[in-house]
């Protein structure tokens, strides 16, 4: 009965056995699909990643793998004005790595961003980062509402459209300063963005430019908002760019070390803790200044106190007198809003000076904090603060910048009450004020100021009673100085006036019997408008130069201006006017300018007249939209004879017999915009002429163009010319020639080529530099087929006839006082022969003296025809070394016979087929060092 049992097991084996081969089917068929699937579902996430990130196809992904572990591609931003210029930013190699699964749910392993190029301009006032324009802006629909309530580091986190564990980014930085560009290489990783629960967020970043280097390392806590960050910067200021090089002093160099750290929980709230610690080592300074020290910079903050804490800061005045800022302190309690602190200045063999600031803000509608801060930037708070000095006579005694200022009971008084009722007083009050350094003086009587603000009306005065400024020999007065302006309801007043004003030194006197500044116009209203118009009047001017007698009489002038801009002229002209120039009794020139105000803005035009040379300005004072100012101004001289009056004596007196003649053109521009001056300026020379019969000088056909186009900076455009037709040094004649150079500033110059047709041939030389700092100057001239027998004519041998050329270099030592040759050299060309016929000069006959040698070379060199020839130039003190060699033979017999190795005079004439000559001779160089020498004065 019991045997049915065991098939009814094997039967249940079957079934599980079949299940599980079942489930194993399924399951192998659905890792095979998922197998097939996974690497479309993570070309499609990645797809998606890369789309979320661009913007609106302004940023463009290029692929070139999808892996199952990592992605490469690039990126590329065009710019949208230049398509077919460059980017404004370019990735050139990118990478995702993550794990498959993890991809799918939105977190990506790391990104790495290589070979950034990204660009950062400077214009217009501002920095530009044109890569920020392909960035989207979201449109009114697409803005969600921002929580009202604390973000902390995890909301922050957490609402990442992605989550990623690293970010690594390295490129470079292109900056685009006015006409300079520098490369900045940069470095940034950032890890544990998704792993901050076991470790901490860490950021790390560095970059360097020339010698100045920031290295960073920061790490982050987001569970409870610990932070600690440490940073090493390096500054080397003559390694930076040059339009911030100028804005530092000639010598900067900043070391430095800070560290940071605190808890910040709440984003919208002030650090919970905060310390910072940034020790440094500075030096800085030009010739006059120095400032040095390693001060320490502290910000502490406990509970609702934060202290700030300044020391040990060293400034020294042209290495003479220092001041030392030995500790700052302020204290400010969150609580009450209360404000104290002291700031102790440390002079050499000077008293401390002690100052005490107090005060304080309140807010009564905060109830923490942040409030009362709010309500500070807001201007709803009341502030008053106080500044005296803690001395028992209450005299006040620095040695400041080399200067000793004093005064008697300084005080300083501010409040402001914001709000409805807003209200505001300001007050200085300093009865005798000193300011003296050796002969330097400025001496005020009675100085008061103050300033009072309630709702729509205000009213600021200003009295000083007498002023007066000396330097050495230089003195300034001016008296009666008075300030005073009110304004109620929309009306506005304002007057400034002086008395009298005088400057006089020894050799220079200004007087002005008085000048008046006036002022009205009308507040705008909570409808806008306003408007205000004002008149500088001055008049009888007068300045007298005593030196060279120069005075300039009847100065005057009256400048009115508008805010806005008149809609017509009426009543808004004004002149500015010097009426006679003159020098003793020759009247030299005028100038005369007038202008008017309209809607375009301020428009001048005026003519001057001064040596003789006419000239045209005109400018232009324009409001821009952006309510800034831009000045444009232009002189133009036209085409016209340069004068004959011109006092060239005076100014070249070694040539006081200088004839010249020329035509002359030229013009100037300079515009003002956003605090920065530019500019430019063109001058053209031509058909100038010039002679010395006293120096044998004489040009002809000279001309000069120049072109500055970077003004001020005293540099010129590349290839600036000067040329000639014809020019004569005494002995030396010269054709036509050129000069190219260039001027880089007022101290380095480039000679980038010269060109100058001389005996037939043409001298060059190469570019070159030079400096006035350079007490010698190397330069090498290239002749090239030069005439033999003209050279010889030049240079003082004698009158010379025939053909042969000769080429080679002549290398000149240029020094400040003296010129010298330096082994110079011209040879013919090999293969080719020359004839010459020379007749001696006096001077080379008496050389020759009783020498049966060069006797033997003058009378060879009269007929003589040679196979090569070369021509040897050196300089002693003051003389020219002339050593010429020749291999040929005479075309007519001589009276010379060979005896001893040598040659010896003969009865009878007779026939030589080969000679080899050497002929040595000194040439004084008196003449020549005088032209030098005057024309170093004349540069100089």
């Amino acid at each position: 009965m019991e045997q049915p049992a065991q098939p009814t097991r094997t039967l249940r084996c079957q079934r599980r056995l079949l299940w599980l081969l079942g489930a194993l089917t399924v399951l192998s068929l659905f890792l095979w699909l998922l197998c097939l699937s996974l690497p479309l579902l993570v070309g499609r996430q990645v797809q998606r990643i890369l789309d979320d990130a661009s913007t609106k196809g302004s940023w463009q992904f290029s692929i070139s793998r999808i892996g199952l572990f990592s992605t490469d591609f690039r990126l590329l931003v065009p710019d949208s004005d230049d398509p077919d210029g460059d980017p404004w930013l370019e990735v050139a190699s990118g990478q995702l790595s993550y794990r498959p699964l993890a991809l799918l749910r939105g977190k990506v392993g790391a990104v790495r961003l290589d070979g950034i190029q990204v660009e950062l301009r400077w214009q217009e006032g501002g920095w530009i980062l044109p890569a920020a324009r392909s960035l989207r802006r979201q449109s009114a629909a697409e803005t969600t509402a921002v929580p009202t309530g604390p973000r902390t580091w995890l909301d922050c986190l957490q609402a990442l459209p992605v989550r990623m564990d690293e970010v690594s980014l390295s490129g470079v930085l292109s900056l685009h300063l006015e006409n300079e560009s520098s490369v900045m290489p940069f470095r940034l990783q950032l890890q544990n963005l998704t792993d901050w629960n076991a470790h901490d967020i860490q950021l790390y970043a560095r970059t360097v430019l020339g010698g100045n280097s920031a290295r960073l390392r920061a790490a982050l806590r987001p569970s409870d908002g610990r932070f600690t960050l440490a940073a090493d910067i390096a500054l080397q200021g003559d390694s930076l760019p040059r339009p911030w090089r100028r804005q530092l002093p000639a010598q900067t160099a900043v070391q430095g070390h800070l560290t940071l750290n605190g808890q910040w929980n709440d984003l919208t709230s002030l650090p919970e803790q905060l310390n910072l610690a940034l020790p440094l080592q500075i030096a800085a300074g030009s010739a006059d200044w120095e400032l040095t020290g390693q001060p320490s910079l502290s910000l502490r903050r406990a509970g609702d106190r934060v202290t700030l804490q300044v020391q040990n800061l060293h400034w020294r005045w042209q290495q003479q007198q220092s001041v030392q800022l030995d500790k700052v302190e302020i204290e400010a309690d969150l609580t009450d809003g209360g404000l104290s602190g002291g700031i102790l200045l440390v002079q050499e063999n000077q008293p401390a000076q002690q100052l005490r600031l107090s005060g304080g803000w309140t807010a009564p509608a905060a109830t923490n904090a942040v409030e009362r801060l709010l309500a500070l930037l807001r201007g709803t708070a009341k502030v008053e603060l106080q500044v005296q000095l803690e001395a028992d006579n209450g005299e006040l005694k620095l040695n400041l910048l080399g200067y000793e200022l004093t005064g008697q009971k300084p005080e300083l008084r501010l409040s402001w009450t914001g709000g409805d009722a807003a209200a505001a007083e300001a007050a200085v009050q300093l009865n005798e004020f000193t300011l003296r350094r050796q002969q330097d003086c400025l001496i005020g009587r009675q100085l008061a100021a103050g300033v009072q603000f309630s709702g729509r009306e205000w009213s600021l005065q200003g009295t000083l009673a007498g002023l007066t400024v000396g330097h050495g020999d230089w003195q300034a007065e001016s008296s009666g100085i008075m300030l005073a302006t009110q304004g109620k309801a929309a009306d506005l007043q304002g007057r400034l006036n002086a008395a009298a004003v005088s400057v006089a030194g020894p050799e220079l006197e200004l007087q002005f019997p008085g000048c008046d500044l006036t002022l009205t116009g009308t507040l705008p209203d909570n409808r806008g408008g306003g408007h205000y118009s004002g008149r500088l009047a001055l008049k009888d001017g007068r300045m007298q130069e005593r030196r060279t007698n120069l005075t300039v009489e009847e100065i005057s002038a009256e400048l009115p201006f508008f805010w806005p801009l008149p809609d017509s002229s009426a009543g808004a002209n004004g002149y500015l006017q010097l009426a006679r120039i003159s020098r003793g009794k020759d009247a030299l020139g005028h100038l005369r300018l007038d202008c008017t105000w309209g809607p375009d803005g301020l428009q001048t035009q005026g003519a001057a007249v001064l040596l003789g040379v006419q000239a045209a300005l005109t400018g232009a004072l324009r409001v821009q939209t952006d309510g800034t100012l831009r000045a444009e101004t232009a002189l133009q001289l036209p085409r016209q004879a340069l004068p004959n009056n011109l006092p060239v004596r005076e100014w070249l007196p070694a040539w006081h017999d200088l004839e010249l003649a020329a035509e002359l053109e030229g013009a100037a521009h300079f515009r003002w915009e956003s605090g920065r001056l530019a500019g430019g300026a063109s001058l053209e020379v031509t058909d100038l002429s010039a002679s010395s019969a006293a120096h044998k000088l004489s040009l002809r056909g000279g001309r000069l163009a120049l072109e500055f186009p970077h003004l001020p900076e005293i540099a010129t455009a590349g290839s600036q010319r000067l040329s000639c037709q014809e020019l004569n040094l005494g002995r030396l004649q010269f054709g036509s020639g050129m000069v190219l150079f260039r001027i880089d500033n007022p101290r380095l110059a480039y000679l980038e080529s010269l060109r100058l047709d001389w005996c037939d041939g043409t001298i060059r030389t190469s570019s070159i530099k030079i400096s006035p700092d350079s007490d010698r100057l190397l330069l090498t001239l290239y002749g090239d087929r030069l005439r033999l027998p003209a050279i010889l004519g030049q240079f003082g041998f004698g009158s010379a006839d025939g053909e042969g050329r000769i080429s080679g270099s002549l290398p000149l030592l240029l020094s400040r006082d003296n010129i010298r040759f330096r082994d110079g050299f011209l040879y013919s060309t090999p293969g080719e022969t020359g004839q010459i016929n020379l007749q001696p000069s006096d001077l080379v006959r008496s050389t020759a003296g009783s020498s049966e040698q060069m006797q033997l070379a003058l009378e060879a060199l009269q007929d003589f025809s040679y196979n090569w020839v070369r021509l040897a130039l050196n300089t002693d003190a003051e003389s020219l070394q002339l050593s010429l060699q020749l291999d040929g033979k005479p075309n007519q017999r001589l009276y010379f016979r060979p005896q001893g190795g040598g040659f010896v005079k003969s009865e009878v004439a007779n026939d030589f087929q080969g000679l080899a000559l050497n002929l040595n001779i000194k040439v004084p160089l008196q003449e020549f060092l005088r032209y030098y020498g005057n024309w170093q004065k004349l540069t100089n």
